[in-house]
């Protein structure tokens, strides 16, 4: 009952924080585009085929259902099923968390969170939604190294731009240097962190948190043990739909430089996403606003001319944001709605009639008659 509250709490938050950054984001990328093209938003998007744009649509929405195929096949592994449109409505949700939060955290809480609601083990829904960022760094694994070789990734500009800015800050490289070294030395030290522990284990309620999260880790692990021995072609089958997942978004800016006639290399289009992908991580602002725009612009200005990237730019962010963003808490909130009626619905199909009401319906055909 709490995590329904906390849950239902959060996506309240959620609606709001939406209702206050969708209007802001899309009136700050139509100022920008207004004063860096040249000759106006209509005028480009005059050479949008609509094609193009219900290309684009649906690449928007691919991800939502290659999410709920990944969790179909995982909750049906731990033998916990959960119906279709419950998994839909944790695919939508977990993607508007996302997309209101910093990058680095991401959808999961909330998808964790729904996952219990369906009656899921608080280890089972961490370790399904944990299973999910591990899918998602294998992809990636995989997936970059490969366009990276390929697109001699080596040459971009920004690698350039990134050295340069290395070498002229005489800080950066010592102050890198001393943070990995402190982390080692801190991990090495085997001593510190016993007697660390030591002193906080005389405390209560650490104890019992110490307690909980062993346990916890040790749910976890069998899962990921269970499916290292069974699961291996499940794995490899959620993988499959993981990069459809991201294929399917990064190739948002492929179909959009085409629909405009732009000659371009889509692996390196998809590399060069990955790019800004990891730059976000390090935004701490809500759906990376302001850094993703910048990052974009950092990315891509020597590809794309300065003239267009005005208009690139913002359709890229509202292609793959805003306009998910938007279409995602309708369809959160229809589906909301249609599950309310029916358990309203389904309530008073259960509910049985008062005795005063029989009472009065007995007598009131005695009179009739």
């Amino acid at each position: 009952m709490n995590q329904k509250r906390n849950t239902g709490s959060f996506l309240d938050k959620l609606f709001k924080n939406i209702l206050i950054f969708l209007p802001l984001g899309v009136i700050g990328n139509l100022i920008f585009s207004y004063y860096h093209t040249d000759e106006g938003i209509i005028s480009y998007l005059s050479r949008v085929s609509a094609r193009t744009l219900m290309l684009c649509l649906i690449l928007c929405v691919v991800p939502w259902f290659t999410h709920l195929l990944r969790m179909f096949i995982w909750t049906r592994f731990i033998s916990h099923p959960v119906k279709f449109i419950q998994l839909f409505k944790i695919a939508v949700a977990a993607d508007l968390s996302a997309a209101v939060s910093p990058t680095s955290v991401g959808g999961g809480p909330i998808k964790a969170g729904m996952l219990m609601q369906q009656g899921l083990k608080p280890a089972d829904a961490i370790s399904l939604t944990l299973l999910g960022s591990v899918e998602d760094y294998a992809f990636f694994l995989i997936s970059v190294p490969v366009s990276f070789v390929i697109t001699a990734g080596w040459k971009h500009h920004f690698m350039g731009n990134i050295v340069q800015v290395v070498q002229s800050s005489t800080w950066i490289l010592p102050a890198v240097i001393a943070l990995i070294s402190a982390v080692l030395l801190a991990f090495s030290n085997k001593k510190v962190f016993g007697y660390i522990g030591k002193l906080l284990n005389r405390i209560a309620l650490i104890r019992k948190i110490t307690a909980s999260t062993k346990n916890m880790l040790s749910d976890i692990s069998s899962v990921y043990q269970l499916i290292r021995k069974e699961g291996k072609r499940f794995f490899l089958l959620s993988l499959t739909l993981t990069g459809i997942h991201w294929i399917s978004r990064y190739s948002i800016l492929i179909v959009l430089l085409y629909g405009l006639g732009f000659d371009i290399n889509p692996v390196k289009i998809f590399f060069l996403q990955w790019v800004i992908l990891v730059l976000l991580l390090f935004v701490p602002t809500p759906g990376a606003t302001g850094g993703a725009e910048a990052s974009f612009y950092f990315i891509f200005r020597n590809i794309i001319p300065g003239s267009t990237i005005g208009f690139i730019m913002p359709a890229w962010r509202f292609m793959t944001y805003y306009l998910t963003l938007g279409l995602g808490t309708v369809v959160f909130m229809m589906l909301n709605y249609f599950s309310m009626r029916k358990e309203k619905a389904r309530v008073e199909a259960e509910t049985p009639i008062p005795e005063i009401f029989e009472v009065q319906k007995i007598s009131g055909i005695e009179n009739a008659g």
